[in-house]
């Protein structure tokens, strides 16, 4: 029997060792490799944070112009010409 497994194990043993070393190399690289999942959560971090600033920018614009076309003396102050603002004194 001992006779059987010594051959069956003299070729089988080379297909084992580089499977295992293919293994090992790609875990080796996988260890290198940047984390997807990481880079995901900080994409979807950066995601909210322009949206919460695109959010703000608007919110100020808003209060900007709102506060031009309420007081028109301003305008001449900060020198604005919006199409926005401009756009709002037509309507008037």
């Amino acid at each position: 029997m001992i006779w059987l497994i010594i051959p069956v194990v003299a070729i089988l043993a080379p297909f084992c060792h580089s499977a295992y070393s293919k293994w090992v190399s790609l875990q080796k690289m996988r260890m290198k490799a940047p984390m997807t999942d990481d880079y995901a959560a900080r994409m979807t971090e950066v995601e909210d944070a322009l949206e919460s600033a695109q959010r703000r920018i608007e919110n100020l614009e808003s209060i900007v112009v709102t506060r031009l076309v309420e007081d028109p003396s301003t305008q001449d102050t900060l020198n604005v010409d919006t199409p926005e603002f401009v756009a709002q004194e037509q309507l008037k």
